[in-house]
């Protein structure tokens, strides 16, 4: 029985090795395409496209320009490339590298307030003058309009409750205020509920594509190498010699799992977290120690920069201690991304150090193509398998790891009985 389950725990092994070797090459490509922020110009193009295009069409039409210039602004922006004077020498130079730094430059991350804020100033600067100026602040004047609602509210209310007499026309003016608060109200908070619901799509598809490269790298890893899964399953069961390798494996492949995974297996024993999310998460709890400031909620969920300010504005009320972690976090942000994807290249090579070995006896012959039918069954199950996700098999390792000793246990006492 015990053969069974180091069987298992031996092809978990190997699947959950090779998804850590995909997910680092899914992670790399992510950053060198800059996925967040290709989907979130998607996110704001769309919203400035379709907020109203029959009350703002200058700004439906320029939709893309003016996402642009938003999300590449240098308020906004968390990339070298922007408005950096050596890549914008070396772009002017080469063409086509000047396209590669335009999609560096744009944001990965944006909050409601930077959004008006830049809006606000690219009508008054960028586009002073210009049709679309006057739709922005009426835009921004509509978003803006929630305190005047208030107030109009409350001097409905004042009237609606004033003595009649004396007052022949209060009933009259009642309905009258109360159609203005109406009014505003239809579009006070437009432009934030709008945005709030975009950011809601720019991650699914995000996660889309996330999920589309990992499943391309799947196919590429099975078919490339021709791992054929069940043949495995039948290697591992009757070569016990490599069973027991790659179970011992077991335990530093977890551990290499839960660094790569959530980053921090003190804190996170026990769950995969996104490990952007536990880089920025540490990186504003370390710019609060840094900045000798504590806080009643701390910082949880963090997963860009732009949250991580976000955080601090709304969670820091002092002025100078706001602006001191403000500055320590984007100090520290940066260093722990650039450490994390350095660590990468550090982690696929204890992943291979830890995996292939164990393969070696099994002469598994890689690159080698068998065109039959039973090939290309068994390597696209491998395929499939390997689609599921480093997370699934670090689960399923860790499960079958923690069953291995009770039925070791139980194994031992049968044949001492």
């Amino acid at each position: 029985m015990l053969s069974y389950l180091d069987t298992a725990i031996g092809f978990a092994v190997v699947m959950l090795g090779v998804s850590l070797l995909i997910t680092i090459l899914t992670q790399m490509v992510s950053a060198l395409v800059n996925h967040r922020g290709g989907n979130l110009l998607w996110g704001i193009t769309t919203l400035f496209a379709n907020i109203d295009p029959a009350r703002y069409p200058n700004l439906t039409a320029q939709s893309d320009s003016i996402a642009r210039l938003v999300l590449t602004h240098r308020l906004v922006s968390d990339s070298w490339f922007s408005n950096n004077r050596v890549a914008m020498g070396i772009a002017s130079k080469f063409p086509v590298l000047g396209k590669l730094f335009a999609r560096f430059q744009i944001a990965s991350a944006i909050r409601p307030v930077e959004l008006t804020d830049i809006l606000r100033h690219l009508s008054a600067n960028t586009f002073a003058g210009q049709p679309v100026a006057a739709e922005i602040r009426t835009l921004l004047g509509s978003a803006a309009s929630a305190t005047a609602s208030e107030r109009a509210s409350r001097a409905a209310s004042a009237v609606a409750g004033a003595p009649a007499a004396g007052t022949p026309g209060t009933t009259a003016a009642v309905p009258v205020i109360q159609s203005a608060v109406d009014a505003v109200r239809d579009t006070a908070g437009r432009l934030e509920d709008w945005f709030n619901s975009m950011m809601d799509r720019v991650s699914q598809k995000f996660a889309m594509y996330m999920r589309l490269w990992t499943v391309v790298f799947a196919c590429a890893f099975a078919f490339g190498t021709g791992l054929n899964a069940p043949q495995l399953l039948i290697d591992l069961y009757s070569n016990g010699a490599v069973r027991e390798q790659l179970v011992s494996t077991a335990a530093p492949l977890a551990e290499t799992a839960q660094s790569l995974l959530a980053g921090n297996p003190a804190t996170t024993p026990d769950a995969i977290q996104n490990p952007l999310t536990v880089t920025y998460t540490g990186a504003l709890e370390q710019a609060l120690k840094e900045a000798n400031v504590q806080t009643a909620n701390p910082p949880q969920n963090i997963a860009t920069p732009g949250a991580g300010r976000q955080w601090i504005q709304n969670n820091i009320a002092d002025a100078a201690q706001n602006a001191s972690v403000l500055a320590h976090f984007e100090t520290d942000s940066q260093a722990a991304a650039r450490k994390l994807m350095q660590n990468r290249s550090a982690d696929a090579a204890t992943i291979q150090s830890l995996l292939f070995p164990g393969l070696d006896p099994l002469q598994i012959r890689w690159y080698q193509v068998r065109f039959t039918w039973k090939y290309f069954w068994g390597v696209g199950v491998t395929a499939g398998l390997l689609s599921l996700g480093a997370p699934f098999w670090f689960n399923a390792l860790k499960t079958l790891s923690n069953l291995r000793p009770i039925l070791a246990r139980q194994t031992s006492g049968q044949q001492t009985s």
